[in-house]
This record gives structure tokens, C-alpha cells and sequence, in this order.
């Protein structure tokens, strides 16, 4: 599965504050600023199919499809989405979707309902970057438990991933789709251990099932060890790490073995920054990285624009998906859980990101003067940042996809 670094919402189309209030759930990225081109900015999916050298007709007919997780009553919307294959990416055109309503998930196609621009954007790229493997909704309702001693409040809940795991886990191999992303999470602070251990061993069992899993918000369940965290970039020639990009070391779940080899470096090249601040033999995030910046989508009728990590996690989804999808028609497994692979032979498909930094919580929003403080126990901390270097790194992970690459490499094992 694959996971996106938290940060707040600035649009209209957010949810209410009332909402965010009770949903202590981490997503990034929509803003109502000013969208700007320029030629070291990529957004719409045929750029992003250049810069990661995606493959144009590969046959997928066999394929199981792409999942793509709701919650907190966000709907993609077919009106939308054709607004964004007709003036952002023709190749779309014909393009569907379907839902799987969850525990009464809600899977509505009224414009008047709010909250809506964050799955219109992961629909918009996951099933452009797929195309043409089916793409699902997986629509869950309900609610998850918090700690109310880190800060929380009497009524706050968290995504409902005990829910909408047990469903995907009773789905028979055929129904059960061979990728699925989110961009929603929370901080793993916030949730009981017991219960975030339940949940990272049942993502596990879906990687055992040949699910791959993928999560922007290098948040939990990022931090699971069975999924794979994906941070932010920007511009191009070179790709840079997204400044808001997301990232650090778990408190919750030891650095996996897969990991050995390619987090001690990066521990030298920190040295004593930060030390005592972070849990340095906790699991590393993200696992890798995409565009993050400046991309383009429709919500509402409206063209909007993208600044965020939860950008990066559709793209990964996208092509993997689609990846996955041409092993099934070639007779062969799908990926399943890959960050072993990735930090192996997989580094042959993997573009190194060498500049940039993430920006550590200042007290205001990603876009804005708004206060923002920190939540469950958390400080500010003058001047924290992860740098990126050679090889994996706290802000972009092993870096960005080449799926050409990668697609050659499976297809040979």
C-alpha cells in the first residue's frame, strides 16, 4: 500500500474546522493560491509520464484493479473527473471508476456536499496514471480510536483502518485489488499501541495477498513496515525534496532489515543534529518520493491546484498499479509488499534526489500565517530540518520512480 508528510488544508473545499477538530487525521495539500507554470514545474499525468518514463500501452485486461481509500465522507466525482480529462489529460477520456461502500461508506454524487478535493485529486492522477486498469473507491465509514491524554479531546477519532482492513482482508483474491493508496493518517502518537500493531500486522497480511500498499503522509501507517511511505518533490533538472515534505524516524516500530544497509549512512551524514529529538533505530521514512508541486486537478467544477505530498502518493499508486496490472496479463505475480525489493535490486528503477531539505513545524500552516501548534507532545524545534543525500534520506526516501525500469526488471525475474 502506498502512504503519503502531514500538513494542513488552506481551501474551501477542506473540511469544516468542527470537522478537523474531531478528525485528528494528517492530509495535505490543497491550496486556492494562484497557479503558476513554469519549465522546472511538472504537474498534469503526461508530464509526470515523461519524467518517470511510464510505459504507453501496456496490456492490463486480466488486471485485478486499483484501490484508492475514502473516508471522512470525501467522494471523487465523475462530473470532475471528466472536466480534467478534457482540459488537462485527453488520454483520460473514457476513463471510470467504481465504488465499494464500506460499513455505509458514503459514495454520493451531490456537488453541494463539501470535502470533496482531496479524493477528486487522488482519483484524478491514480486513474489517469493507471489507465486503463480499473480503479476502485474503497468508501469506508466509522471511526478509530485516540489518546486522549496526548492531547486529544472527548469525541476526536481517527481513520477507521481496523474497518476497512477487515473488509479488504475478507475480499476473495479476485475482487481484492493488487495496489491501494491513501492520503490520509495520523500522527502515531495519537493512537493506542496496541491498536497501531494490529493494524501494521493486518497491512502485512495484505502484502502477503499480493497487495502493494502505498501512503503519502509519512504519518502511521506510513511508519508500518509493510507500507510503503511516499514523500514529496519539486521542479525538475534536478528534482528537488518538497519542503514539506514529511519524514524522520519512527517512535513506534524498529528499522525494518530491509533498511540496514541504506539508513546508517544517512545517520552519519546527520551526525548530532537533532540528537535526542528522534528515535534513530526506528523505522526510516518515507520509502521514496514524487512530484509534490504545482499540480493541476478539477474539484467542484473548478480548477484547482495541488501543493503537497498527498500528490506524490496517486503517482506512485498510478504506476505501480499499472505495473503490477502487466505482470497479472504476463502470467506473472504482482508486486505485493515491494520495499524490500526497492531497497535491493529495485535501486536500478529508483532517480537519487541529492537537493533540497524538509522544513520542521515553525507553529504556522505550509501556506499561510494561520497558527498551527504542535499536537500530542510535540515542540517546536528552531531550525529542524532533514537534509537530502545520496542514497535514502529523510525527506524523499531512495528518491523518485523510473517505471520503465522498473516494469523491465519484474518482468525479468
Amino acid at each position: 500500500m502506498m502512504h503519503q508528510g502531514p500538513q494542513a488544508p488552506n481551501t474551501d473545499d477542506a473540511l469544516p474546522s468542527e470537522e478537523l477538530r474531531k478528525h485528528k487525521r494528517a492530509f495535505s495539500g490543497v491550496t486556492n493560491e494562484p497557479l503558476w507554470r513554469s519549465a522546472a514545474a511538472v504537474d498534469p499525468p503526461p508530464c509526470v509520464r515523461a519524467l518517470y518514463n511510464v510505459p504507453a500501452n501496456v496490456p492490463v485486461s486480466k488486471a485485478r484493479g486499483l484501490g484508492v481509500y475514502a473516508s471522512q465522507s470525501q467522494v471523487p466525482k465523475f462530473a470532475d473527473f471528466a472536466l480534467f480529462a478534457k482540459n488537462i489529460d485527453p488520454l483520460s477520456a473514457g476513463v471510470n471508476f467504481s465504488f465499494l461502500s464500506i460499513n455505509g461508506g458514503v459514495t454520493s454524487q451531490d456537488q453541494n456536499q463539501l470535502s470533496n478535493a482531496e479524493l477528486n485529486f487522488d482519483m484524478q492522477y491514480t486513474a489517469s496514471l493507471s489507465n486503463p486498469v480499473p480503479n476502485i473507491v474503497t468508501a469506508v465509514a466509522g471511526d478509530g480510536p485516540i489518546k486522549l491524554e496526548l492531547g486529544g479531546q472527548p469525541g476526536d477519532t481517527t481513520e477507521p483502518w481496523l474497518i476497512w482492513l477487515d473488509a479488504m482482508l475478507k475480499l476473495p483474491d479476485d475482487q481484492l485489488p493488487h495496489t491501494i493508496t491513501t492520503s490520509f493518517g495520523e500522527n502515531e502518537q495519537s493512537l493506542p499501541d496496541g491498536y497501531i500493531q494490529q493494524i501494521c500486522n493486518q497491512f502485512g497480511a495484505l502484502g502477503a495477498r499480493g497487495v502493494t500498499i502505498t501512503r503519502f503522509n509519512p504519518v502511521f501507517p506510513a511508519v508500518c513496515p509493510f507500507v510503503t511511505g511516499v514523500g514529496g518533490t519539486k521542479n525538475v533538472a534536478p528534482e528537488q525534496a518538497f519542503p514539506f515534505s514529511s519524514g524522520g524516524f519512527s517512535d513506534k516500530f524498529a528499522r525494518p532489515a530491509y533498511q540496514d544497509q541504506a539508513v546508517p549512512p544517512y545517520l552519519k551524514t546527520v551526525g548530532n543534529n537533532f540528537q535526542g529529538l528522534f528515535s534513530a533505530s526506528g523505522r526510516g521514512f518515507p520509502d521514496v518520493s514524487a512530484q509534490s508541486f504545482n499540480a493541476t486537478f478539477f474539484t467542484g467544477g473548478q480548477l484547482g491546484g495541488f501543493q503537497g505530498t498527498s500528490a506524490a502518493a496517486p503517482i506512485w499508486a498510478g504506476t505501480v498499479g499499472m505495473v503490477n496490472a502487466a505482470l497479472i496479463q504476463a502470467g506473472k505475480p504482482p508486486m505485493g509488499f515491494i520495499n524490500p525489493w526497492l531497497y535491493g535490486a529495485g535501486l536500478q528503477a529508483i532517480n537519487d534526489v541529492k537537493v533540497g531539505a524538509s522544513t520542521g513545524c515553525t507553529g504556522t500552516t505550509a501556506f499561510g500565517s494561520q497558527q498551527f501548534p504542535p499536537q500530542f507532545g510535540a515542540k517546536l524545534v528552531p531550525n529542524a530540518s532533514w537534509p537530502t543525500a545520496p542514497g535514502w534520506d529523510a525527506v524523499t526516501g531512495l528518491g523518485t520512480p523510473d517505471i520503465g525500469k522498473m516494469l523491465a526488471l519484474r518482468m525479468a525475474m
